[in-house]
């Protein structure tokens, strides 16, 4: 039987996806065989870092943060165009990494997060990458697109629910 891999970009949106659910356990196995893979694939690397981030290993996540901050340094070429965009995110990830180490529970604030996500970047940099004013280093579970359109076709609307 012949193996089958699924392209960078499938398996990018396969693990934000997964990121997104809050099943963080099942995105990193798929992030870690991307990143050995790819090792030059920035994307791949800070949603690595992401993941161990929110598992609760911020040192871990400080060094992948750290080897994808140095491939941006290096110029890549493919990267040019967002590396100011996921610099500015990795520094809100590693600030956030520090608190975590520290014990401290920050929010990112709305004003950084504003500034961060109107900075000019590719549209896969910003699909992947996503701030949260409100999101705490420990990020809560969210409720899935699916999960909130299934809660919206339960609610009788006002027109069924009225008596004839």
């Amino acid at each position: 039987m012949r193996s089958y891999r699924l392209g960078e970009g499938i398996q990018l949106a396969l693990i934000r996806h997964r990121i997104k659910r809050g099943d963080h356990e099942a995105a990193l196995r798929p992030a870690q065989r991307l990143a050995l893979r790819r090792p030059h694939c920035v994307h791949g690397i800070v949603l690595l870092a992401d993941i161990l981030l929110f598992l609760n290993r911020p040192d871990e996540a400080r060094r992948i943060y750290e080897q994808a901050g140095r491939l941006l340094d290096a110029d890549m070429p493919a990267h040019r165009e967002s590396a100011r965009f996921i610099s500015a995110y990795m520094s809100i990830r590693l600030v956030e990494t520090d608190a975590m180490v520290e014990g401290k529970r920050i929010t990112v604030g709305a004003p950084a997060v504003e500034t961060i996500m109107d900075m000019p970047s590719s549209v896969r940099s910003k699909s992947l990458f996503h701030l949260d004013p409100d999101e705490v280093v420990f990020p809560r579970r969210h409720a899935s697109r699916s999960t909130v359109a299934r809660r919206k076709r339960r609610r009788p609307s006002p027109e069924t629910s009225s008596a004839p």
